[in-house]
């Protein structure tokens, strides 16, 4: 999410709670979503927070990170992002089975 869009969610009065760093491979810095009352955490703290994850590249997406979210997802959270469930399959079959 870019920091402009924060404005609206947090009209809603929902807390946004976001992984630090993960705007800079966009351009967007930390203190970009603190100033607009995002709290800043760890990748683990966020999963465990978080009701609703968005993520750019979900697991299948990434390659990097996708297999090790796979553990610290709950049971009834919901995940916003894109995925390659046709071309990652085994990862969404993993990802299936955490339900």
């Amino acid at each position: 999410m870019v920091p402009g869009a924060i404005t609206v969610f947090k009209k809603t009065g929902v807390e946004l709670i976001m992984e630090s760093g993960a705007g800079e491979s966009a351009g967007f810095l930390d203190a970009e979503y603190t100033e607009k009352g995002v709290q800043l955490a760890s990748r683990k703290e966020v999963f465990a927070a978080a009701d609703v994850i968005l993520q750019v590249r979900s697991p299948g997406a990434n390659p990097e990170a996708g297999d090790s979210d796979l553990a610290l997802f709950r049971r009834g959270q919901t995940v916003i992002g894109f995925g390659e469930p046709l071309t990652a399959g085994e990862t969404s079959r993993k990802s299936e089975l955490r339900r």
